[in-house]
């Protein structure tokens, strides 16, 4: 069975070891701005949000989020995201993470990535570089 859980940052030690390999696998594709630590840091201090998706007992995608207080509005922003079958998971299983925003106040979720997220998300809206969903 499939699942996808939000870890508490007072847990986050428990699940770094199944976290860390696939947070680093995100990393990569970044332009350096973070490193692992970095990201650990954020998890345990509250600024950003862990969700694991797990098959079984095997974790198999991780998403890093946060919400994001502009003036007008809130967003939760998709920092990094690394699964196996990535439109699996999307389509599967974003939901959950739509009602979280929206639970938190959020008008949009909102990635920053690269362009194979166009093709994954297509009932999202491309605005510069930016993926954008209205919630």
């Amino acid at each position: 069975m499939d699942n996808v859980i939000l870890i508490p940052p007072h847990a986050l030690a428990k699940w770094w070891q199944h976290a860390g390999p696939l947070i680093q696998r995100m990393l990569k594709r970044g332009r350096g701005e973070y490193l692992l630590h970095d990201v650990f840091e954020a998890i345990h201090d509250g600024k950003k949000d862990l969700w694991l998706g797990l098959r079984g007992e095997k974790t198999v995608a991780c998403l890093i989020g946060e919400v994001v207080n502009y003036p007008r509005y809130k967003v939760y922003l998709i920092f990094g995201f690394a699964a196996d079958d990535m439109k699996y998971w999307i389509k599967e299983h974003f939901d959950k993470l739509e009602g979280f925003a929206r639970a938190n106040g959020c008008a949009f979720l909102e990635e920053w990535g690269r362009d194979g997220w166009e093709r994954a998300l297509p009932d999202w809206q491309k605005t510069h570089v930016v993926m954008r969903k209205k919630l």
